[in-house]
């Protein structure tokens, strides 16, 4: 079977974070908070201009002059219970009583592409939320740049630390039936992206959440793989042997 070549898309590579502040100084990493898992996420910038033509000017066009700077943002996406949700709830909650900025619907808003990552603190004009059956929810926002000391912050993209390795605690592990033991993955280097991905090759003798905790189910063997989010190359498994 031929190898399929992954098509060059981008879209998945930009990131949406925000920050809820007055604007004083510019946040912290610690500081953001990632907003779900987005379909659309982008920004459109310009600049306002004024008529400056007289009679000193030149040809037939008219004179133009920048005074201004304008920047907004705007994305779409999905949120599933968990971190994601708590960050949307804060946002949307913020949007409603924005008391923690005054009274005007601040945020700061980061923007991370491949190649450059564009920061600047808006405010926050619209916000839509509507449920799903299967227990989702879809929002969309629309946020429009702000005066600041700062203005647009426009910085080049760190190089992502690429993956190494990815270590298990254990290479086997005994487990009784209903019995719960952890799990933990290690990925080296330390400055890559530490998530992984758990999975069980036999659902039907053990399981295992994204925590790595494994639940022994019946008598058999399974195979437990951690799986770097950053590289689906690189993972390491754990045997598990499941006794009565």
């Amino acid at each position: 079977m031929a190898n399929c070549i992954p098509a060059n898309y981008v879209g998945k590579d930009v990131v949406l974070e925000y920050f809820i502040d007055c604007g004083n100084d510019t946040p912290q990493e610690g500081d953001w908070n990632l907003l779900g898992s987005m379909r659309t996420k982008g920004f459109d910038g310009g600049w306002d201009t004024d008529d400056a033509t007289d009679d000193a000017t030149k040809g037939y066009l008219s004179e133009s002059v920048a005074t201004g700077q304008t920047f907004s943002v705007s994305g779409d996406g999905t949120c599933k219970r968990g971190p994601e949700s708590a960050a949307l709830s804060e946002l949307t909650k913020h949007f409603f009583n924005p008391i923690a900025t005054g009274g005007q619907p601040l945020v700061w808003m980061r923007l991370t592409y491949p190649d450059l990552t564009f920061t600047v603190l808006t405010l926050l004009t619209s916000l839509g939320r509507t449920g799903e059956s299967r227990g989702g929810v879809t929002f969309s926002l629309e946020a429009s740049g702000t005066a600041s000391t700062q203005g647009v912050i426009v910085e080049d993209t760190p190089a992502e630390v690429p993956v190494t390795s990815v270590t298990m605690s254990a290479s086997t592990l005994a487990i009784s039936t209903s019995e719960i033991l952890a799990l933990t993955a290690t990925v080296a280097p330390g400055g890559a992206p530490q998530g992984a991905v758990w999975k069980s090759s036999a659902p039907s003798k053990a399981t295992v959440d994204q925590n790595g905790h494994v639940v022994g189910v019946a008598t058999g063997t399974a195979n437990i793989t951690a799986t770097s989010t950053s590289d689906p190359l690189m993972s390491d498994t754990c045997v598990v042997t499941v006794s009565a």
